[in-house]
């Protein structure tokens, strides 16, 4: 009897980056503790770490904008 050959197809899905019109993408280097922080917190609130970053920078900004304010109307 003949040996049948096994032919598997194998297909490469290519990860679609949205390309965003008004978007821009930056890179940062944390420590590993810091990371290590991150990670627990984004796995124990379960956020992205695209959604956490954007949050994060938000809050800044409105803190020191904030905090401005208050320095400026307490002159």
């Amino acid at each position: 009897m003949p040996k049948t050959l096994k032919t598997t197809k194998t297909t490469t899905t290519k990860r679609k980056i949205s390309k965003k019109p008004n978007a821009n993408k930056i890179t940062i280097t944390l420590d590993s503790k810091v990371m290590d922080e991150v990670e627990k917190y984004l796995k124990d609130y379960g956020k992205t770490k695209e959604n956490f970053i954007k949050e994060a920078i938000k809050e800044k900004i409105s803190r020191d904008r904030i905090s401005s304010m208050i320095d400026y109307m307490t002159k």
